[in-house]
């Protein structure tokens, strides 16, 4: 499940690396790593008792619906599909340093 979850992330990375130069390839490689990320981060549950994590979760799921909305921004052409995912890879970066923070201090 990692792997996928890498390989969308790659497609992502790169849909944007070439989204300005060849935007129409670019749309649908982010179509595909967008969905495949929102897929991921909605089947992430969190069973315990911690309410921060809870939290984060539900962050993450909010997280998956920006990277929709990206996508769809870039296949309507607009200007503002590179703010959207900045948006989304800050709140990613937060999610995950916060999560493996409280992970550690469980154990």
């Amino acid at each position: 499940m990692k792997y996928i979850e890498y390989v969308a992330y790659l497609l992502v990375l790169i849909s944007a690396m070439i989204g300005f130069s060849h935007h129409e390839i670019a749309c649908y490689m982010m179509a595909v790593g967008a969905s495949a990320l929102c897929l991921l981060h909605w089947r992430e549950k969190y069973e315990g008792k911690n309410l921060r994590l809870k939290r984060i979760m539900r962050i993450r799921h909010f997280i998956g619906v920006i990277w929709l909305v990206a996508s769809y921004y870039m296949f309507k052409e607009g200007n503002y599909w590179p703010v959207i995912i900045l948006i989304a890879v800050v709140l990613e970066y937060y999610t995950i340093w916060i999560i493996n923070r409280e992970e550690k201090k469980e154990k």
